[in-house]
C-alpha cells in the first residue's frame, strides 16, 4: 500500500515492482497539450480536478511523515483502492 509519499510496507518513497525499483509518487497534471506519462504518479487529465485535490490537501494539517529520518512533512493523504495488476506495468 502507498500512502501519500512513502511506502507503508518500506517506510521509503520507493517500492518494487516486477523487480524494479520505483520511487517519488507524486500527483501531477498531463503536460499542457495533453500528452504526457504517469509512471505510478496519480496523473489529472483536467486541471480543475487536479486543483480541487490540491486545494483539499493543503487545507489540512501537517503531520509528520512516520519513520522519516529527515522530519518529512506530509498535508495528507491519498488512498488509492483497486487491485494492482503489476503484471500489466512496463517497467
Amino acid at each position: 500500500m502507498m500512502n501519500g509519499l512513502f511506502s507503508a510496507q518500506t517506510v521509503s518513497d520507493s517500492v518494487f515492482v516486477n523487480g524494479v525499483k520505483r520511487g517519488q509518487f507524486r500527483l501531477h497534471l498531463l503536460r499542457p497539450d495533453g500528452s504526457g506519462e504517469s509512471w505510478g504518479c496519480i496523473t489529472f487529465f483536467k486541471v480543475r480536478d487536479f486543483q480541487q485535490v490540491r486545494r483539499a490537501l493543503l487545507r489540512t494539517q501537517q503531520v509528520r511523515v512516520s519513520g522519516s529520518r529527515a522530519g518529512m512533512m506530509a498535508y495528507g493523504k491519498v488512498s488509492v483502492k483497486g487491485k494492482p495488476d503489476y503484471a500489466k506495468c512496463d517497467v
